[in-house]
């Protein structure tokens, strides 16, 4: 069963800021800040499975329900960030074109207010927006991001690399800081080539993640059937749903286009 309280239109304040700034042959660079506060947000405050809910529910008439999760406008948050763009284009004499860009991204997400259970439940209120919950908000993204990319053409051929760095994520443990599981920061490389064959057809050749990278394990997983974490007794290698970049490793295609 799913429920819901107070549910009424989110508030949100943004305030932000920017500058650009051009240096002839040199670079253009861009940095932008930001707060957005928002009140009332709608999230999943707790899942309950207690059989004092069983008894609640039977209270009102309604059986054969085992639990609930409970949603509600409940959380206030804070997102405050930087993000610093730097860009440039120049010819290498007759040789093509090159274009790099490095870009910077600080974001931060805390919670600065929930809302304490209306009386109806609030003898659940252990299982009210518990650590875990706040750390979905505040960790369940990564903090930082470098992007380093460039291209190069020349004639019929064009070159591309990417690079992109994600930061941290966490799943945090209801009480237990040491049980915390963490996804660290980590290097995603992307390429590919493509030429120009004729006026109408171009053949590219691309490598996505081309240095096969993969999130850290779960802590348990080589455990096996020992495990007792969220590997699920070895089943599941890689906390994927923390992961910024996914858990498929690398993958090559090759397209023609035919216009």
């Amino acid at each position: 069963l799913m429920g819901a309280s107070r549910l009424k239109p989110e508030q949100a304040v943004n305030l932000s800021a920017g500058v650009v700034l051009q240096l002839p042959a040199l670079l253009r660079l861009t940095a932008d800040v930001y707060r957005i506060d928002l009140d009332d947000g709608i999230t999943l405050i707790a899942s309950v499975s207690d059989p004092e809910i069983v008894r609640m529910f039977e209270e009102n008439g309604m059986r054969g329900i085992g639990g609930g999760n409970y949603f509600a406008n409940a959380i206030d948050t804070r997102t405050s960030g930087v993000d610093v763009v730097a860009s440039r284009s120049f010819k290498v004499g007759n040789f093509g074109m090159v274009a790099l860009l490095a870009g910077y991204n600080h974001t931060r997400t805390r919670v600065t207010n929930v809302t304490p259970p209306p009386a109806e439940i609030a003898r659940f209120e252990s299982a009210w927006f518990n650590r875990t919950r706040q750390g979905i908000i505040e960790r369940g993204q990564p903090r930082d991001a470098v992007t380093l990319t460039m291209s190069y053409g020349v004639g019929h051929w064009e070159f591309n690399l990417n690079n992109r760095r994600s930061g941290s994520t966490a799943q945090l443990d209801q009480a237990n800081p040491d049980a915390d599981i963490v996804a660290g920061a980590k290097w995603i490389t992307d390429a590919g080539i493509s030429r120009q064959l004729g006026d109408r057809v171009r053949l590219s050749l691309s490598a996505a993640n081309l240095f096969d990278t993969y999130p850290d394990d779960f802590p348990d997983f080589r455990d096996g059937l020992d495990a007792t974490g969220l590997s699920m007794k070895g089943i599941f290698r890689y906390p994927g749903a923390l992961s910024p970049f996914g858990m498929n490793g690398r993958s090559l295609s090759v397209r023609l286009v035919v216009r």
